[in-house]
């Protein structure tokens, strides 16, 4: 890697700014999973959007920063502490075998057994399945590096996400 394209680049993720998606190449911007890792396609087009007013700004000459305050990343009254939770796997759908398929309509998934739905649910902080995000639909949890993460700009603070938490990993910070 040339020395320029090695600052924009850290544990496989090219890094940015958080505000201007300006990576450490002076014009060069990034934004989406090849920043914060995989997330939701939400996530990827406000991340379009905001580098492509950073880039708008760019061509204009003014100061990529100006008025974006409200942008910014600040500090959750949220906490997530998944330590102690077990990382267990997704449980593989259980589906027809071939022969049993051909020639009709039957549903190929059979669907999950009750011990293995609720082994399931129990499982949620090891990031596979991301029910939390998408049944809260709430932008301040995101998929940060392949973990769920409180991003704060999003966070109305109504503390919802630590209520819902089947493993009480989201605490709600004083």
């Amino acid at each position: 890697m040339t020395g320029d394209v090695a600052k924009a680049v850290a544990d496989g993720y090219i890094k940015a700014d958080s505000v201007t998606l300006e990576t450490g190449i002076k014009g060069v911007f990034a934004g989406g999973d090849v920043v914060t890792g995989a997330a939701t396609v939400i996530q990827a087009l406000a991340a379009g959007r905001k580098a492509a007013k950073s880039i708008d700004m760019y061509f204009k000459g003014e100061p990529l920063n100006a008025g974006r305050e409200s942008e910014a990343v600040f500090e959750s009254k949220l906490i997530v502490d998944t330590w102690g939770i077990n990382k267990e796997s997704r449980a593989l759908m259980p589906v027809l075998p071939a022969a049993q398929r051909k020639g009709n309509f039957k549903e190929v998934e059979t669907g999950l057994t009750k011990e293995t739905a609720i082994q399931e649910a129990q499982r949620c902080l090891s990031c596979d399945c991301k029910i939390c995000i998408n049944l809260l639909g709430c932008p301040a949890l995101i998929i940060d590096k392949g973990k769920v993460a409180v991003d704060a700009p999003g966070c109305p603070g109504c503390g919802v996400c630590a209520q819902v938490c089947p493993h009480d990993a989201i605490k709600a910070g004083v």
